[in-house]
């Protein structure tokens, strides 16, 4: 009875093997050795996985020494059971078991089918077969989803680029950029920390993050900024583009950048002021005002300019007035230069002096006034 069934077990595999792909199955001796996919196909740099069963037929154990061959050079295995390396399996009467085969194909492979034979001893072996689809390569990726970044010159531009090793062994990735003039500056965090190198191991990717600052007097405009990841071996170029669309920025002072003055009470008093674009884009309808003690007054000449371009000045002159009954004294006095993007203010501090017309005319008042007294103390004093 129990040679009828190995005989109607081995009638049936023999009848499966032949409906499946060449090197399903293979028996020429004690055990049949089977794969369920004996063909697979991937790309370089992947790992490939057999699954491989070893099915006993006969009464006695079979002990089977694994091993294969007709791997190109490069191709590396590993063959497994049970999570343990497997280099000889046992295999009871009228059972099976399991391995398997590990085999990890380089990144630097022709497109191609590769074929390779799994030995299981005494001419136990299974044909197998692999399809690279993809023509190898052996170089470094540097990507990026955004490379190209908008904002005003004041800002940071923050980058984030992915760093590929398609290279068959760790690489030690010097980093560095090509910045577009003198007060840019680029650096590089991994993980959290600021470097100028990164280790990345073969097929693995590292994260790397780019920040770019410009300097503070860049004018609008996109520029272009080239960071390469590089080794002895390999190296990579990415392109990053920052678009400065400008920084608004202006300054309000005067020409000696003293803002203190003096004024007479109910007089005029001239003050030359300087505007200045401080920015990287030119300022338009600049206006001028100012807030003052009650009753003082300031007129400007000009009221507004029209254009100020990048780092250029322009000369306003402000008259102020001091009202007649202000008594003498510091005052503040608040100027505004105001742009529709920017505006700068100027705090003033002013003395007041008295006018000598009532200076005369105190001393006159007290004069008049000790006169009387005299008089009084003539007329009444002898009574």
């Amino acid at each position: 009875m129990r040679k009828t069934k190995r005989k109607w077990m081995l009638t049936g595999l023999l009848l499966v093997g032949s409906l499946l792909p060449a090197g399903t199955a293979g028996a020429a001796g004690e055990l049949t050795v089977y794969a369920a996919q004996p063909f697979i196909a991937v790309t370089p740099g992947e790992s490939v996985t057999h699954s491989v069963e070893l099915i006993n037929e006969t009464d006695v154990v079979q002990k089977a020494t694994l091993s294969v061959t007709g791997l190109p050079d490069g191709w590396t295995y590993e063959l497994t059971s049970g999570g343990k390396n497997a280099r000889e399996i046992a295999v009871k009467p009228d059972a099976s078991s399991t391995a398997t085969l590990d085999i990890d194909v380089p990144l630097q492979v022709e497109r191609g089918v590769y074929r390779f034979t799994l030995s299981a001893g005494n001419g136990n072996t299974l044909p197998l077969a692999v399809e690279v689809t993809e023509q190898g390569i052996y170089e470094t990726e540097l990507t990026t989803e955004q490379p190209n970044i908008e904002g005003h010159a004041d800002a940071s531009f923050t980058y984030s680029a992915s760093l590929r090793n398609r290279t068959a062994e760790n690489q030690m990735y010097a980093l560095r950029a090509e910045t577009p003039g003198a007060g840019w500056e680029v650096s590089f965090t991994v993980s959290g920390e600021r470097v100028s190198s990164v280790d990345v191991e073969a097929g693995a990717t590292e994260t790397v993050s780019v920040k770019v600052t410009p300097p503070q007097q860049v004018e609008a405009g996109t520029y272009t900024i080239p960071i390469v990841a590089e080794t002895s071996a390999t190296s990579a170029t990415l392109e990053l583009q920052t678009a400065i669309i400008g920084r608004y920025d202006i300054e309000l002072t005067t020409p000696s950048g003293l803002l203190s003055t003096d004024v007479t009470a109910g007089g005029d008093k001239k003050l030359e002021l300087l505007v200045k674009n401080t920015g990287s884009v030119e300022l338009t309808d600049v206006n001028l005002s100012s807030s003052t003690p009650i009753d003082w007054t300031v007129e400007f000449e000009p009221a507004t300019i029209d254009a100020i371009p990048p780092g250029e000045s322009r000369t306003v002159v402000a008259t102020l007035n001091a009202a007649g009954a202000a008594l003498a004294g510091d005052y503040a006095l608040s100027v505004t230069a105001s742009a529709p993007e920017a505006s700068s203010d100027a705090q003033f501090r002013v003395s007041v002096k008295t006018s000598v017309v009532w200076g005369w005319f105190g001393i006159l008042i007290i004069v008049v006034v000790l006169g009387g007294l005299g008089y009084l103390f003539r007329t009444y004093g002898r009574r």
